[in-house]
C-alpha cells in the first residue's frame, strides 16, 4: 500500500521559520509539526533527526533575514494559520502572530478570516458521522444507493449493514459462475462484478472488478447478502461453478438460509446428482416454474465423473412435482418415467425401448397440459412406419397425433385411387383387345405414380410451413391439398398417358400379306394407321 504524502517543501519551510520566529524550541517545533501532518489527514512524518537537521538550516536563514530586517514572504500565511489553528489559537491571537511575523507582507484581513474559517468547518465536520443523521433519512438515503453503494455501505458498519439487509431487495436476476481459480462472476440484473487476485484482469463495460487476494470471501459474502432477505423474488438464478470448494461454499450458505428462495427459473451447472438434490431443497416448490440443469464435470473432480442421471431421488421431491418445464443436458438419464408429468421436457438418452415409446404416447395422450418434448441421442432412430404407428413423432421431433391421422388420410385416398384403377382393369379386359388392356395397365401405373409423387409433395410441403399456433391448421390444410392434389394429379397425368400412348403405341396380330403372301406379324401405328408386313416390310 502507498505511504501517506509528507508535507510539501515549501510549507515545511514556512512551518520551521514560523516557530523559529516564535522562539520555540526544536522540540516543540517538532510537536507542532506532527500535529500540523495529523490534522486533517494523516501525512507522512519525518524522523526527529531529520527535522532537527532541517531546524538547524533554517535557523541560519532566519538570522539572515532578521539581521537584513526582513520579514516572513507571503507564501507562509496559510501553512502558519494551520500551525496556530492545532495549537488552539483564537482568530485574533492566530492574526496578531501571523501580522508580527509576516509584516509588510501580511495578506488582508478577509483572507485572513477565510483561511481560518476553513480550517473550522474541517474541524465541525470531521466529527460527524453518517450515522448521526435521523434512522428514516439514512434508510431513504440506501433505498436510492445503487448495487455498489449498497455493497459498501454494508462494510462500513453493523448498523449500515442491518439497514442494507433490512431493504427490499430490487434483484431480479442472480448469477454466479466461476473462471479456473482466478476469477469468480456475480451479476446482479445487468451489473456484474467480477472477483479476482488477477490485478490485470481486463476491464469491461457495466463491470466493476474487485481485486483482493481473498476475492473469495468477499464473493460470497456480496452473494449471499442478496438471498439473506426474505423478500427476495427472482425470476432467474443461474448458478454456474465447477470447483467442488466453491459448490461447497454454495451449499453451506443456501442452508443457513431460514426460509426457502422464491425463484421462477433455475440453471444448474453440476458435477454431481447431490450436488442438483442440495439446491433444489433451498428452492420454493410453489413459485419454480422451468428448470435446466447443465452437466459440466469438477476442474478438480480427479476423473470421479458421472456417465447417467439417474434422478431417482430428485423425482420424489414436491418441486419436481410441480415444475412444468425441465431440460437436462450434456448427460444422458436413466428412465423418461420421472419426466412423464411436465408440459415440455428435453433429454438426452443413449437409446430408447418400444416401451417407453408406448409411455410416451400414452401420456401424452391423456394429459391435457402436455405441449411438447426432444429426446437427443446419438442412437435415436425411429421407423417412420413406428412412427405413424405409434402416433408418436413427427418430422420435427414433436408428438402430434394429427400428423399421423393427416399421413394415413392422404395414403388412404391414394390406395383407394389404385384400389379403383386395378379394379376398372379388371372388368374391362376381357372385353378389350390385347392392346387397349395393355394401354389401360400403363396408364393406371402412370397416374397412381404421379398422384402418389404430387400428395407425398404437397402435403409434406405444407408441413414445412408448420410452426408455432399455425402447426395444427398446416396439418388440416396439408391434409387437405394432399387429397386434392392426388385427384387433380391423377386426371392430369390420365390425360398426358393418352397423348403418348397414343403416339406411339402398337397394335400386333397375324395375318397374311398381300404382297408375299406368307401369314407373319402384322403391325399398325396409330399415327398413320397404315399396315405393315415382318417379312417383306410392305405397307
Amino acid at each position: 500500500m502507498l505511504e501517506p504524502p509528507s508535507l510539501p517543501p515549501i510549507e515545511l519551510h514556512s512551518l520551521i521559520l514560523y516557530n523559529i520566529h516564535q522562539w520555540k524550541t526544536v522540540e516543540k517545533s517538532y510537536e507542532n509539526y506532527k500535529k500540523v501532518c495529523r490534522w486533517p489527514v494523516e501525512r507522512n512524518i519525518l524522523s526527529s533527526e531529520d527535522f532537527k537537521y532541517l531546524f538547524d538550516q533554517y535557523s541560519k536563514e532566519y538570522y539572515y533575514l532578521s539581521r537584513n530586517g526582513r520579514k516572513l514572504p507571503k507564501y507562509c500565511s496559510e501553512i502558519c494559520i494551520h500551525s496556530d489553528f492545532v495549537e488552539e489559537i483564537s482568530k485574533k491571537g492566530s492574526y496578531e502572530k501571523i501580522k508580527d511575523a509576516l509584516g509588510e507582507n501580511m495578506m488582508y484581513r478577509d483572507v485572513f478570516e477565510y483561511f481560518y474559517d476553513k480550517f473550522e468547518l474541517k474541524a465541525a465536520s470531521k466529527h460527524l458521522k453518517f450515522s448521526d443523521l435521523p434512522f428514516d433519512v439514512i434508510r431513504i438515503v440506501v433505498e436510492y444507493g445503487d448495487l455498489k453503494s449498497k455493497l459498501t455501505l454494508r462494510k462500513v458498519s453493523r448498523d449500515l449493514r442491518m439497514i442494507v439487509d433490512q431493504q427490499k431487495p430490487a434483484f431480479k436476476s442472480i448469477s454466479i459462475r466461476n473462471e479456473n481459480y482466478e476469477s469468480i462472476y456475480v451479476d446482479f440484473n445487468d451489473r456484474s462484478i467480477v472477483y479476482t487476485n488477477n490485478q490485470y484482469h481486463p476491464m469491461k463495460y457495466k463491470t466493476k472488478v474487485i481485486v483482493n487476494y481473498h476475492f473469495e470471501e468477499i464473493a460470497f459474502d456480496d452473494f449471499a447478502f442478496a438471498f439473506r432477505n426474505p423478500a427476495l423474488q427472482l425470476s432467474s438464478l443461474l448458478i454456474r461453478l465447477t470447483d467442488l470448494e466453491y459448490e461447497q461454499r454454495l451449499i453451506n450458505i443456501l442452508n443457513s438460509l431460514n426460509h426457502q428462495i422464491h425463484v421462477e427459473y433455475c440453471l444448474i451447472d453440476f458435477g454431481n446428482e447431490e450436488y442438483v438434490i442440495n439446491i433444489l431443497k433451498c428452492l420454493e416448490p410453489k413459485t419454480l416454474n422451468k428448470l435446466t440443469v447443465c452437466y459440466a464435470p469438477s476442474d478438480s473432480n480427479d476423473g470421479d465423473e458421472i456417465s447417467f442421471m439417474s434422478l431417482e431421488e430428485v423425482s420424489t421431491m414436491d418441486l419436481w412435482k410441480q415444475v412444468k418445464h425441465v431440460k437436462v443436458l450434456d448427460i444422458p438419464i436413466i428412465s423418461i418415467d420421472p419426466f412423464l408429468h411436465l408440459n415440455t421436457f428435453e433429454v438426452e438418452v443413449e437409446s430408447i425401448s418400444m416401451e417407453d415409446l408406448l409411455k410416451l404416447r400414452n401420456a401424452a395422450s391423456e394429459s391435457t397440459n402436455f405441449v411438447s418434448c426432444t429426446i437427443n441421442s446419438e442412437q435415436f432412430v425411429i421407423d417412420e412406419f413406428i412412427a405413424i404407428k405409434l402416433c408418436i413423432v413427427d418430422m420435427y421431433g414433436r408428438i402430434v397425433s394429427e400428423f399421423c391421422n393427416a399421413m394415413g388420410c392422404s395414403r388412404l385416398v391414394l390406395f383407394g385411387q389404385i384400389l379403383f384403377t386395378i379394379f376398372f382393369i379388371s372388368v374391362n379386359s376381357s372385353q378389350d383387345s390385347l392392346r387397349n388392356t395393355r394401354r389401360n395397365t400403363i396408364h393406371a401405373y402412370i397416374v397412381s405414380i404421379s398422384a402418389m409423387i404430387l400428395s407425398e409433395w404437397t402435403f409434406h410441403r405444407e408441413m414445412s410451413l408448420a410452426g408455432g399456433n399455425y402447426y395444427e391448421s398446416a396439418v388440416r390444410w396439408g391434409t387437405f391439398f394432399s387429397c386434392i392434389s392426388s385427384i387433380i394429379g391423377g386426371k392430369i397425368a390420365a390425360r398426358v398417358s393418352n397423348m403418348i400412348l397414343d403416339s406411339f403405341s402398337v397394335d400386333i396380330e397375324l395375318g397374311n400379306c398381300g404382297k408375299c403372301k406368307m401369314i407373319s406379324m402384322i403391325r399398325r401405328y396409330e399415327y398413320n394407321w397404315q399396315l405393315v408386313c415382318d417379312e417383306c416390310g410392305g405397307f
